[in-house]
């Protein structure tokens, strides 16, 4: 099963926070994360911004 997570994208500094929230999100394994397209920025135009600044490809778990 996928399990996303939600973002925000209102407030000051919205688009940084909702950055690390997408980094955080990547970390802990999560699938997804989605933001509302009802308050702060356009959703289509924060994500395309969160992706230019996260790597979203999942780091490979260690083999130790």
């Amino acid at each position: 099963m996928r399990i996303g997570l939600m973002g925000s994208t209102d407030g000051e500094g919205a688009l940084a926070t909702l950055a690390e929230q997408a980094r955080v999100v990547r970390d802990a394994g999560f699938s997804t994360l989605w933001t509302s397209q009802i308050f702060g920025y356009d959703a289509l135009t924060a994500l395309a911004v969160v992706g230019r600044e996260v790597d979203l490809e999942r780091p490979e778990p260690r083999r130790d």
